[in-house]
């Protein structure tokens, strides 16, 4: 009897943890989405009010300055590419690895990037929050 009830609670354990995952990989997958569609009210959902979101190129910007940028068009993603994704999760912080492929429309330039990027997500009551987030050039 001790045996089964083990094993329940490790395969309940379990099921957790894949649905924790699951939940973080579908923010990220939205706030991706929400950049691309310039859906502000998404972003908000999805990053902290006091995020500090870092560009390859070392700007830092808040949460406002973002919403800023995409709605004057000085910066609008066209398209995004995460791959080699790598979650590393300590209570309800999580440190998320990846490469992007971002392209962007810059002041109207087209411009492509190349980056690794690492996220620190936050989990709260709403879910998976973005807290910050630095890329560099690869």
């Amino acid at each position: 009897m001790r045996y089964t009830i083990t094993i329940f609670f490790l395969l309940f354990s379990c099921n957790l943890i894949a649905q924790d995952d699951a939940a973080l990989k579908k923010s990220m997958g939205d706030l991706n989405v929400a950049m691309l569609k310039r859906d502000t009210v998404a972003i908000k959902k999805l990053i902290d009010d006091k995020i500090k979101y870092g560009h390859s190129n070392g700007m830092v910007q808040s949460r406002q300055e973002i919403m800023n940028d995409m709605y004057n068009g000085k910066l609008l993603y066209t398209d995004m590419k995460q791959t080699d994704i790598e979650m590393q999760k300590e209570g309800d912080i999580a440190l998320v690895r990846s490469k992007m492929l971002i392209d962007v429309a810059m002041n109207s330039k087209a411009v492509e990037f190349n980056l690794s990027v690492l996220q620190v997500w936050m989990k709260k009551k709403q879910g998976w929050i973005l807290l910050a987030r630095q890329s560099g050039k690869m």
